[in-house]
């Protein structure tokens, strides 16, 4: 009885405790670790990223390693889940296949060299130390899923795969969007696990910080793939702009009323359909292209302030500082304006 009671007090401090957003004023908190890094952010290019050509893939690199440490020792705790896991350990599994597909390419892309100190070793040893990394790494993945060997086995198959998929392509250099999404559907669709909220009591800036990062994950997508084409004229673009904007609009409040997963994805649908309808009706000779690193740089930044991993904000804050960004606002503005 008393155990009973206990387990009641400690469930009823961590769902008060997730009604608030605790990851805001943790970034609040973190402001002058944010404000150090944007004021050294020219020396530390420098000193740790001295090739430029390599920096957007070392900071996407980062961004995999961090999510992937984050994934495997943050969140081992199942019981919190009141519903039980649902599909968040297929989902768990996807984003790291995904960020292991995303992450494999770009150590050979980088040639990351080993340190002096492991020539020292025989290639019998060496060949040892590896394995044994090897089985540390698949036993803390294993135990990141819930109580079974089955949903274990799925990551451990999860990270297997996602490395020959990245083997497979190794001549390129996936960016990690995907899982990024992916991760934050998850954090809407059951945020107690992620220490993010609690499910059906999110506050207002749980949601707007979750449509914000939604919404540069579309403008994103677009920008980076779609390409102006001029097909869309000036009259009817300007009705067209308006529905649009109007139906995004009607998406969000729909999501902040019902705080549902799927409404969050026709938000997103919706927004990414906005963006194309903006860049298909530019002149062909028109390049947005550029815009796609402040946008990547962004949405790094929101990423990393709604999971609470600061250095993905840190790594936004370096790329933003590593693209011409003097006139960024002004041609986003120009764009979807």
């Amino acid at each position: 009885m008393n155990d009973t009671i206990v387990k009641s007090a400690i469930s009823s401090f961590n769902n008060d405790a997730l009604l608030n957003p605790a990851f805001f004023w943790t970034a609040v908190c973190s402001a002058l670790l944010f404000i150090g890094v944007w004021i050294f952010a020219p020396d530390i290019l420098k000193r740790f990223f001295p090739t430029r050509k390599n920096r957007p893939v070392a900071f996407a690199g980062i961004v995999e390693i961090a999510m992937i440490i984050w994934l495997t020792l943050g969140h081992g705790n199942w019981m919190v889940l009141r519903d039980g896991p649902g599909i968040l350990p297929f989902i768990s599994a996807a984003a790291l296949f995904l960020l292991f597909a995303s992450l494999t390419p770009k150590i050979s892309i980088l040639n990351i060299r080993a340190p002096d100190c492991w020539t020292r070793f025989s290639k019998t040893e060496q060949n040892w130390f590896k394995i044994a990394l090897l089985l540390i790494g698949v036993f803390l993945i294993s135990i990141t899923a819930p109580v079974g060997l089955g949903f274990g086995a799925l990551n451990i198959c999860a990270v297997l795969f996602g490395i020959v998929t990245g083997l497979c392509l190794r001549k390129f250099s996936p960016s990690p969007i995907l899982p990024i999404l992916l991760i934050v559907v998850a954090m809407a669709m059951q945020p107690e696990y992620f220490r993010f909220g609690q499910l059906g009591h999110l506050s207002v800036l749980h949601l707007i910080c979750l449509a914000e990062t939604i919404n540069l994950m579309a403008l994103l997508f677009v920008f980076k793939h779609v390409r102006p084409r001029g097909i869309i004229a000036d009259n009817h673009y300007k009705y067209i702009k308006w529905f649009l904007w109007l139906t995004d609009i009607l998406c969000f409040i729909l999501f902040a009323m019902t705080e549902s997963v799927p409404v969050l994805l026709a938000f997103w649908v919706m927004v990414s359909v906005t963006a194309a309808v903006a860049v298909l009706h530019l002149p062909r000779e028109a390049d947005v292209s550029y815009l796609s690193g402040n946008l990547w740089a962004l949405a790094l930044m929101m990423t990393g302030i709604i999971t609470g991993i600061f250095i993905i904000s840190a790594c936004g804050i370096l790329v933003w500082n590593n693209n011409s960004n003097k006139k960024f606002w002004s041609e986003l503005k120009r764009v979807m304006l």
